[in-house]
């Protein structure tokens, strides 16, 4: 990632506020709030990359602290695949 991007606590707060909207009838089990937190997290800070090369690199770097930190729930996180903008069940 380039040093050009600046990071602050807005964009950590934009995630958050994200997973707080959530509706907690639909996210019944963690593994839901654990996609959710993925997606909140794309969307803030991939939205600010120029281009393909960086997004795959934070994705990959994302994907390694999830596996360090989430214990089972990264394989949702790993083992994702999206078609149609959709999750693999």
């Amino acid at each position: 990632v380039k040093f050009m991007y600046n990071w602050n606590l807005r964009d950590l707060g934009n995630i958050f506020q994200g997973l707080c909207l959530a509706k907690a009838d639909y996210y019944v089990n963690p593994s839901l709030l654990v996609r959710l937190y993925v997606h909140e997290t794309e969307r803030v800070y991939t939205d600010r990359f120029i281009s393909e090369e960086e997004v795959g690199l934070f994705k990959s770097k994302f994907t390694d602290i999830a596996k360090s930190t989430l214990g089972e729930l990264h394989l949702h996180v790993c083992d994702r695949e999206k078609e149609g903008g959709k999750w693999r069940e």
